[in-house]
C-alpha cells in the first residue's frame, strides 16, 4: 500500500473515534466502539500496510497528541482518546 492511501486510512481511523470521543461528551458509553475500530485498523494494518508496526504507531501518536491538547472540561474526549491509544499494542517480532 502506497504511504499516502495508508495516510488517508489512518485518517478515517481517527476521525471514527474522534466521532466517538465527541459522543461519549453527550454522556454515550463509547467503550465498545472504541474497542471495534482499533481492532480493526489493527486488522487492517497486518494485512495492508507497509510496515504495520509504524502504520500503528502513527496512530496512536495522533489519538495521544490529540488528548495531550484536549481542554480538561472534556474529560470524556479526553479518556476515550486515551483508551483508543492505550488499545494499540506494538508488538517487536
Amino acid at each position: 500500500m502506497s504511504t499516502q492511501l495508508e495516510k488517508i486510512s489512518i485518517d478515517a481511523y481517527f476521525k471514527k473515534i474522534e466521532t466517538l470521543s465527541a459522543l461519549s461528551l453527550y454522556g454515550q458509553n463509547v467503550k465498545i466502539a472504541t474497542h471495534h475500530i482499533v481492532k480493526d485498523v489493527c486488522e487492517f494494518a497486518k494485512n495492508n500496510a507497509n510496515n504495520p508496526n509504524t502504520y500503528l504507531l502513527a496512530l496512536k501518536e495522533q489519538l495521544t497528541a490529540m488528548a495531550n491538547r484536549t481542554h480538561p472540561s472534556m474529560p470524556g474526549y479526553k479518556s476515550t482518546m486515551e483508551y483508543a491509544a492505550s488499545l494499540i499494542v506494538i508488538h517487536k517480532l
